[in-house]
């Protein structure tokens, strides 16, 4: 009877460390805001259904940061962990589109009409394969470039796919100096510490996503940066290690950085919420809305809101506590401004958590708390 008692102790302590040890590392939300593709630690990718709060199991075998929903498409894509082939499916389909890329995928975009595919790797190059064929938009590094800044170099494609925006490590001294149209985009006469040596396009970068020619540099942020289009395609937000938000104009790329003062959190904010939170590190950019957006901030749960062109937080959230908003978590949250659906994957399980963004009254309510093991 102890010995029984003693194996079953063992095995739900298997069991529970087992669950803990396999949060999402990239998860993406369909346009409609009726599905979720995630992939955990253990390489596992799921599909979740947010109308009839189901969940499956799609691959054992996934590159961990593959995860994408194409917008404005039913089609779902991620890359198998050990080839390179990407799968491009449908919900409910068994027939796969597979694309054979050049490199291990750590960011993903792909146009709506599924004919170009833009990634980056773990040295930072960016590439674009296409029906015909794989372009280098992007020189990286012949050295680990993930792991040297502590991020991954990421991309968004704009919703009308003409434009991509490239982000990852920001330098003001590298952003300023005059846009090199080339791929092989080195600082190296700017330091005398090879370690150091950075690319001139490492901050937020905008490219023409046609002519795979880097268009602006825009400049402000610094260390650690993210970085989306506004759903109108009018702005460009980006924000950093430091806590600067940055509102960039589209059209001509105008920028307006935040000041630490605009940073305070007003009196009248939950008493989460309040405090100085000029210096807490941008984890987050999504928007809700066409001109609602929310950030989070590093090692807190909870979400300010803002509304273009202002970087000044008019409202913020209460995020539930297994919320995963930790300083790498951008690629674990997603939003249709369309549908006005935020998911954000837990902290340390293999589950997510959706809201629903009510514009008009200004509220953030949970419609969905969800784990692969339990359902719920």
């Amino acid at each position: 009877m102890k010995i029984k008692l003693c194996t079953i102790l063992i095995t739900l302590s298997f069991t529970s460390f087992a669950f803990s040890s396999t949060p999402i590392k990239s998860l993406s939300l369909s346009s409609n805001g009726k599905q979720v593709i995630s992939i955990n630690q253990s390489k596992q990718a799921s599909l979740w259904n947010l109308s009839n709060k189901s969940h499956k199991t799609i691959s054992r075998n996934a590159n961990i940061y593959s995860a994408y929903f194409i917008k404005n498409s039913p089609f779902y894509a991620y890359q198998n962990d050990g080839d390179l082939d990407l799968l491009i499916q449908q919900p409910n389909k068994k027939d796969s589109k597979i694309v054979r890329l050049s490199a291990p995928i750590y960011s993903l975009a792909i146009s709506t009409n599924l004919n170009n595919i833009f990634y980056s790797d773990e040295a930072w190059n960016i590439f674009k394969t296409s029906a015909t064929s794989t372009t280098k938009l992007k020189d990286g590094f012949n050295r680990d470039n993930m792991w040297a800044n502590g991020t991954t170099l990421r991309l968004t494609l704009s919703p009308n796919g003409k434009e991509l925006l490239s982000y990852g490590f920001s330098r003001p001294e590298f952003d300023k100096l005059q846009l090199n149209q080339g791929t092989n985009t080195f600082a190296a006469k700017l330091t005398t510490n090879k370690k150091l040596t950075k690319s001139l396009l490492d901050g937020v970068t905008l490219w023409n996503a046609q002519s795979n020619k880097p268009i602006a540099k825009l400049s402000g942020n610094i260390n650690k940066t993210i970085s989306r289009f506004s759903p109108d395609q009018k702005y460009v937000v980006s924000g950093d290690e430091l806590g600067y938000l940055q509102v960039c104009k589209l059209k001509n790329q105008q920028c307006t950085l935040s000041h630490k003062t605009s940073m305070l959190s007003p009196k009248n904010f939950p008493k989460e919420c309040r405090g100085d939170f000029s210096a807490a590190a941008i984890s987050s950019i999504n928007f809700l809305s066409n001109n609602y957006f929310i950030k989070t901030v590093d090692g807190h749960n909870i979400a300010f809101l803002y509304k273009l062109p202002s970087n000044a937080p008019i409202k913020c959230f209460l995020l539930k506590p297994s919320s995963n908003t930790q300083l790498e978590s951008s690629n674990v949250i997603d939003s249709s401004a369309q549908t006005h659906i935020l998911v954000l994957g837990k902290k340390h399980t293999d589950g997510i958590i959706a809201y629903k963004f009510d514009p008009k009254k200004l509220t953030l309510k949970e419609t969905w708390s969800a784990g692969s093991f339990h359902g719920s």
